[in-house]
């Protein structure tokens, strides 16, 4: 980083769709306005669209995937799940 600048966050991802397993995001490029990177995760497989990921079938696309689609299936649990007071002791 130059002397002087400040550092910028990273654009946030769009979240095109999830469910039970699997999560899509687009990320932005910061190279290229109006570019994005589609990265999908799958049973927690993921692949994404930039050349990073083609070049060394990993990226920070695919890794920030796995964080959210972890974060994501956390939610849907806690959502699905009944709270304590509504389960019943099978004896």
């Amino acid at each position: 980083m130059a002397h002087g600048t400040t550092p910028t966050a990273a654009p946030a991802p769009r979240i095109l769709g999830h469910r039970a397993g699997m999560v899509a995001a687009a990320f932005p490029s910061k190279r290229d306005p109006g570019a994005e990177y589609i990265a999908v995760c799958v049973a927690g497989r993921a692949e994404c669209s930039c050349a990073g990921f083609r070049y060394r079938r990993e990226c920070k696309h695919t890794e920030a995937l796995k964080l959210i689609a972890a974060e994501l299936g956390r939610a849907d649990r806690d959502i699905s799940a009944p709270p304590a007071s509504q389960t019943r002791r099978l004896a």
